[in-house]
């Protein structure tokens, strides 16, 4: 199906990627920092992530992505997280600290 759709291989990690990054973004635009609620929309990478392999957690993966090459990152370089490695490891925390409290794993 993937090779009539010319979907290609990867079509499902860079979808998994794409989910992220929105729940990502909108937790880092409209999450209330005083309050600590970096909520944002959850998609399948979030019942994903409770797989403790690395191959099926895609949340994992995207933060091992960011962390190993940090301000080279090229979403900082688009301007996500007002281009702020910190930022960005600030809003992985917490964003990853609202999955953990669903208890989907």
């Amino acid at each position: 199906m993937e090779d009539i759709l010319f979907l290609g291989k990867s079509y499902e990690a860079y979808f998994d990627k794409l989910e992220i990054l929105i729940g990502l973004a909108y937790s880092d635009f409209n999450g209330n920092k005083e309050y600590g609620n970096y909520w944002g929309p959850l998609g399948r990478y979030a019942w994903k992530y409770r797989s403790r392999s690395r191959s099926r957690n895609p949340f994992s993966n995207l933060n091992e992505e960011a962390f190993s090459k940090r301000e080279n990152w090229k979403i900082l370089k688009a301007g996500f997280f007002n281009s702020s490695f910190e930022r960005a490891e600030k809003t992985f925390t917490e964003f990853e600290n609202v999955m953990q409290r669903l208890g989907w794993y």
